[in-house]
């Protein structure tokens, strides 16, 4: 079984910024500050939810 990539886009938090969030080697990893918010990541039958929380100096 080939291992996968889980790779979401999420487009645009202000006009110029976009926030990729991938997996990779069983951590996930974002290209954008972690400082600038929090991502909770979990999943229910069988369904991943992804919530994020931007910080009020990202806003």
């Amino acid at each position: 079984m080939k291992s996968q990539s889980t790779f979401i886009a999420i487009t645009p938090f202000r006009h110029a910024d976009k926030l990729t969030i991938y997996k990779r080697k069983k951590q996930w990893k974002t290209t954008q500050k972690s400082d600038r918010f929090v991502i909770l990541l979990f999943k229910t039958n069988n369904i991943f939810i992804l919530k994020i929380y931007l910080s009020n100096s990202y806003k």
